[in-house]
């Protein structure tokens, strides 16, 4: 006699859900015209999510599930495109940070693509998070959003330069700003014009030296 088995979590899969991401896997070897709709697809994902496009190309035989040549990247963390959902992989975000989106987004931002949905802490037993399943593109979004917090970007060359003229001008022991992680370092006695931008030791983002 036949069973029946039933899966209870079967309702964690997109697919059964209106707002999740289409099933973009296509089998072995697809042709040309798939692989290129599969990216066109990947990519205006990424892109509504604010996450940066990365179009490489592989050898043939060497794609997983989903042909896409669409890669992403966003504060040091990865995305790669797979049957339902976009797999997230970077440096741990903080423990209280990761639970705030788990309150939120929980069900379909998966702490470590666990069909469980556990917690971050329950999980990680405190420690970082660096592995996501995302099932939708309001969870996508959230995760990028929670990344942009944690990782403030590079200020552009033109800040830079404010920082440096405004040493150089003065000529005087001062304390720099770090656009980056809002920290300062002292800045030596100096005559004017020997500011020079270099990088903040503490963040590695923009701070100011001088000379003595």
């Amino acid at each position: 006699m036949s069973e029946t088995v039933v899966i209870s979590s079967a309702g964690l899969n997109p697919s059964n859900r209106d707002a999740g991401f289409p099933n973009l896997a296509r089998g072995q070897n697809p042709p040309i015209e798939v692989i290129a709709e599969v990216t066109a697809i990947a990519e205006a994902e990424l892109k509504a999510a604010g996450i940066d496009v990365h179009i490489i190309r592989f050898f043939p035989g060497s794609r997983g599930e989903v042909p896409s040549n669409a890669h992403g990247t966003l504060a040091m963390w990865g995305f790669e495109r797979a049957w339902y959902y976009w797999i997230a992989k970077g440096p741990g975000i903080p423990v209280e940070l990761a639970e705030q989106l788990h309150a939120t987004h929980g069900k379909v931002v998966r702490v470590a693509g666990h069909c469980g949905c556990p917690s971050p802490r329950e999980w990680y037993k405190g420690f970082g998070v660096g592995d996501y399943h995302v099932d939708s593109p309001e969870g996508l979004r959230a995760l990028a959003d929670v990344l942009r917090s944690i990782f403030a970007e590079r200020p552009d060359k033109a800040d830079v330069e404010t920082l440096g003229r405004a040493v150089e001008e003065k000529g005087v022991t001062q304390s720099a700003f770090c656009p980056r992680c809002k920290g300062t370092r002292e800045i030596v006695l100096c005559e004017p014009g020997l500011a020079r931008a270099v990088e903040c030791p503490t963040c590695k983002g923009t701070g100011v030296e001088t000379k003595a």
